[in-house]
């Protein structure tokens, strides 16, 4: 009786066994978005930038405000400095020296006669500061070789402190130097660029003591 029983009980079992072992487990798959119009037209999301990447970019407006920052910057640096006291040439500060600049004709030294009134003015100018040193340069236009020009360039100083001095100037205020063709002041490669640069200008080295 009991074997029958037992017997019944195993069989029961393993038709309930059986019976799970059949359920099926139905796996989805994801959807594609391949023939599917409103999975296709979803953007994917933007994928989030690593620890590395964050920061690299900056916004336009800061790039653009960086790069005008620095072009100031560089323009302040690019100001001529002062020896001792004043500034080059007839433009800059209340110390800015008011000495205008001689021009002169091609592949010559000589004084015109616009250059002998421009240093008369000069020389009453100095006249008025006798506590003023100054430096004169001499400049050429690109022609001719580089050797060429420094010595022309040193001719044409030389004739502006020789002017200078024979209005009264003191020899020792005066003291010259050539750039020769080093400094144009128009780079252009034309008469007139070419006139712009056959100068002499001057600089204030420095403001001599009175006694």
């Amino acid at each position: 009786m009991k074997t029958l029983y037992w017997s019944c009980m195993t069989g029961m079992l393993f038709l309930l066994l059986l019976g799970c072992a059949k359920r099926a487990v139905h796996f989805v798959p994801p959807p594609e978005s391949e023939g599917n119009p409103a999975l296709a037209s979803t953007p994917l999301p933007s994928p989030v930038p690593s620890s590395q990447e964050e920061g690299r970019g900056l916004p336009e407006e800061e790039v653009a405000e960086e790069r005008l920052l620095s072009e100031q910057i560089a323009q302040g640096f690019a100001q001529p400095i002062p020896l001792v006291t004043g500034t080059q040439g007839t433009e800059g500060g209340p110390d800015a020296s008011p000495l205008q600049k001689v021009y002169f004709e091609f592949d010559k030294a000589t004084l015109t006669e616009e250059a002998k009134r421009t240093l008369q003015e000069n020389a009453a100018w100095l006249r008025q500061h006798p506590e003023v040193k100054v430096q004169i340069e001499g400049h050429c236009d690109e022609r001719g070789t580089i050797e060429y020009n420094l010595a022309l360039g040193d001719r044409r100083a030389q004739a502006v402190k020789e002017y200078l001095v024979s209005l009264g100037i003191a020899p020792t205020r005066l003291v010259t130097v050539s750039y020769g063709e080093e400094r144009p002041v128009d780079p252009g490669h034309n008469e007139t660029a070419w006139a712009k640069n056959r100068r002499a200008e001057f600089k204030v080295l420095q403001r001599v003591s009175r006694r």
